[in-house]
């Protein structure tokens, strides 16, 4: 294979020179990052979302069934509230 060298007189632009001195300056400054171990923190509120992707998929037709006694003034709110409470705190402590 033939060699090519460089044009004899040949004078680099000055954009391209100071471009070449940048890129070399870019690699120094990333070789001399110290290395840390890579971390994450999980916000306050994407650990509450995290928890409530737990919960069981809602029964809608229970919902609605509850909502229609509630409509119809005919479902026991005061016997049913703090027994539903207790279950609640008991399956989703905080």
């Amino acid at each position: 294979m033939s060699q090519v060298n460089g044009i004899s007189g040949y004078r680099q632009l000055p954009a391209v020179q100071q471009t070449q001195n940048r890129s070399s300056k870019g690699i120094e400054a990333i070789s001399s990052v110290s290395s840390k171990p890579d971390s994450v923190e999980i916000s306050p509120t994407a650990q509450l979302l995290s928890k409530i992707s737990m919960f069981p998929e809602i029964r809608q037709e229970k919902v609605e069934e509850i909502r229609t006694q509630l409509a119809n003034g005919t479902y026991d709110i005061d016997g049913k509230l703090p027994e539903a409470i207790d279950k609640f705190l008991d399956d989703y402590e905080w």
